[in-house]
């Protein structure tokens, strides 16, 4: 079995289609005459990488990760994940949406990617 080398993957790769992909489906949800709530499901990693974690720090909706460690780590999938929260934030504020976020920290299925 091959595993990602992730530093052969560019961020223009992850980052772009991330955004792009969530406005996308934001633009779509707007349409709706009848929306009332969108619900965003993201990742704990959005708020989780830090150079400093004090454990007795209450992580809310001020909370983000730190988007100068992903990039000095090469932490693509954290910073896409990041750039889309605040985009669709942003996008939402603009619209008048009402955006909820789900940042689940464990998920259990099947991993469907084409680079392993």
């Amino acid at each position: 079995m091959q595993f990602c080398d992730c530093n052969l993957i560019s961020q223009t790769e992850i980052l772009d289609p991330a955004v792009i992909g969530t406005l996308n489906v934001l633009r779509s949800c707007k349409k709706n005459p009848e929306l009332r709530r969108v619900v965003l499901t993201s990742s704990s990693s959005t708020i989780r990488a830090r150079e400093y974690i004090d454990p007795t720090l209450l992580l809310d909706q001020s909370s983000w990760s730190s988007m100068e460690l992903c990039e000095r780590l090469k932490l693509w999938y954290v910073m896409a994940k990041v750039s889309a929260k605040k985009a669709a934030w942003e996008f939402a504020k603009e619209n008048n949406i009402k955006l909820v976020t789900v940042l689940p920290s464990f998920i259990i299925g099947v991993f469907h990617v084409t680079w392993i």
